[in-house]
């Protein structure tokens, strides 16, 4: 791991040679040390945080205090190595202040859309449905709570999969290289999940893509993370599963229909094809309007 200049916003150009200073070699095996290192310290993190908070039974707290560990680890290596003097704010991938909290709410915003489009096309075409069935004061204390667990979990995982990572490799082997390599990694995350299917695989690689294309805007992780949460608050405001995890909003009632190839069936959105099309929509749109 090593200091990079302070603008490392867009490598987008750029080969070097293997195993020589600041190569593909260099790369990953920095990307490596920094992985071991955020799987040891998460190990650490959690055996300390999970007792002292173990009484966070609730679904918010419990989605808060899974990533709590994540975030704990990627910002002590961060402050490690800023205060070294080994990395800028801007290796880790972090933008300046104002156009963080621009892109941050730009890309909120277009998350949620994305959700909206997804679950509007399983319900148009799929036979799906969303219909209210409680009392406005319970569905908004309960959505207010899981948001702010979900905008915790798109920060872990942004970290690990964007910033530094990302960053590092795009630097080496090229941003869309870079992107797929780690495609894989974020899938790879997500084989443990309820109701997981290859198609939701496919289209959780397709939505790290999309994350990765936003990080190359001005807005590095702060846009990634701002799409991230809008893509997972939207689903969940829908009461629609979020890679399989059902939050059984009060309020709300969501039915994937029939068409679970489009729908997505017990997964959510993410296991059909209405997420497809959504998130190649979106690479595309990114692309040609943000990059």
């Amino acid at each position: 791991m090593e200091t990079r200049p302070k603008d490392e916003r867009g490598p987008l150009k750029g080969r070097v040679p293997f195993l020589r200073g600041g190569g593909v070699g260099r790369a990953l095996l920095d990307v490596g040390g920094f992985y071991l290192a955020a799987v040891l310290l998460t190990v650490l993190a959690a055996g300390v945080l999970i007792p002292v908070a173990g009484h966070l039974t609730s679904q918010p707290g419990s989605v808060f205090l899974a990533s709590l560990p994540v975030l704990a680890a990627v910002g002590s290596i961060t402050a490690f190595m800023v205060l070294r003097g080994r990395w800028t704010l801007a290796v880790a991938g972090w933008p300046e202040i104002r156009p963080g909290f621009a892109w941050f709410g730009r890309a909120l915003l277009l998350g949620i859309g994305m959700a909206i489009a997804a679950v509007s096309i399983g319900v148009i075409l799929g036979g799906g449905g969303v219909s209210w069935t409680g009392s406005p004061g319970g569905y908004a204390v309960s959505a207010l709570a899981l948001s702010g667990g979900l905008l915790v979990a798109a920060l872990a995982e942004e970290l690990l999969f964007r910033g530094y990572p990302l960053r590092k490799l795009a630097r080496a082997i090229g941003p869309i290289r870079a992107s797929l390599l780690l495609a894989l990694g974020f899938s790879a995350l997500h084989l443990g999940n309820p109701e997981v299917t290859g198609l939701g695989l496919i289209n959780i690689g397709l939505a790290s893509l999309v994350l990765s294309a936003v990080f190359f805007t001005r807005g590095s992780l702060a846009a990634a993370w701002g799409l991230h949460l809008g893509w997972n608050a939207g689903l969940m405001l829908l009461d629609a599963p979020v890679s399989g995890i059902n939050f059984d909003l009060p309020g709300l009632d969501y039915r994937a229909g029939s068409m679970t190839l489009l729908t997505g069936g017990s997964f959510g959105p993410e296991g059909g094809l209405s997420a497809s099309i959504v998130m190649i929509a979106a690479l595309v749109w990114i692309v040609r309007k943000w990059i």
